[in-house]
């Protein structure tokens, strides 16, 4: 016959193995995020970490620090303080020689989230929508509730809320 058949059976294994494979600094605008994490061989194979570079220069890396020689390693990665809350995105690339002598690479995204001292959500305008509203034309309708929870991003913020208004609504909607 022309052609035979091959079936090959085996188990992918990652010769580099990240962890956690996403890293996720979350922190108070106006203050430094740090965090760390773990490059480890999982192979047979040894490693050795030899260059550990951010894609868009959002995160500051530390150092690489060797945990077992040829098997663990852990790096430090840290985020300027921003000014203003917000979240933005990296890409940490690793570079590791193998002990059969060949270059592999990885990457870990990160997300770095700055938040404000005080959270409200829903963020922007709370919404009632027709089709939720639609029911109060009916005389006794039970009304229409939506949630708001605002709550301190860090332990050390404190606060009390003394009023809350609504404006520019007509007259005993709210």
């Amino acid at each position: 016959q022309p052609t035979i058949r091959l079936s090959i059976h085996g188990i992918l294994r990652q010769v580099i193995k990240a962890a956690p494979n996403a890293i996720v600094l979350r922190g108070e605008a106006g203050s430094q995020l740090t965090g760390k994490f773990v490059i480890t061989k999982g192979t047979e194979l040894d490693i050795t970490v030899t260059d550990v570079s951010a894609a868009k220069n959002q995160v500051t890396l530390e150092g690489i620090v060797e945990v077992t020689a040829g098997e663990k390693y852990e790096i430090t990665v840290s985020a300027a303080p921003a000014l203003v809350p917000g979240m933005t995105r990296d890409i940490i690339n690793i570079e590791v020689m193998c002990s059969d002598g060949e270059m592999r690479s990885t990457t870990v995204p990160v997300t770095i989230d700055h938040q404000a001292p005080i959270t409200v959500i829903p963020r922007g305008n709370i919404v009632f929508q027709a089709k939720d509203t639609q029911r109060l034309k009916q005389p006794g309708s039970a009304p229409v509730k939506r949630d708001l929870q605002i709550f301190a991003t860090s332990p050390e913020t404190t606060f009390n809320i003394t009023s809350i208004s609504v404006d520019d609504a007509p007259e005993g909607v709210f």
